[in-house]
């Protein structure tokens, strides 16, 4: 069984960062990394076991859909903080 200690470190790295801006750019970073690790793990197993390449594909889509419903509310929260931003700038 693989363990990854990416989210924590990425966690770690993300409240560390005041600008919402630069939040939600590492936000976005973050969840590219996410998906590339469940990919490079997603691959790997197919190769072992002759899983066609289209049935990971699918299965991606559906980790990509799931990241975004699990990110869904924190990009909000930061929108709407650029927004605020943005607007009392004005």
């Amino acid at each position: 069984m693989t363990v990854f200690s990416l989210p924590a470190r990425l966690a770690q790295q993300y409240i560390s960062i005041p600008d919402p801006v630069e939040r939600l750019d590492a936000l976005r970073h973050a969840q590219l990394d996410v998906k590339a690790a469940i990919r490079f793990q997603f691959d790997s197993f197919a190769d072992k076991f002759g899983i066609q390449t289209r049935e990971v594909d699918r299965a991606m889509d559906s980790i990509d859909d799931t990241i975004c419903d699990l990110i869904y509310e924190i990009e909000s929260d930061l929108q709407g903080e650029i927004i605020d931003i943005h607007d009392a700038d004005r």
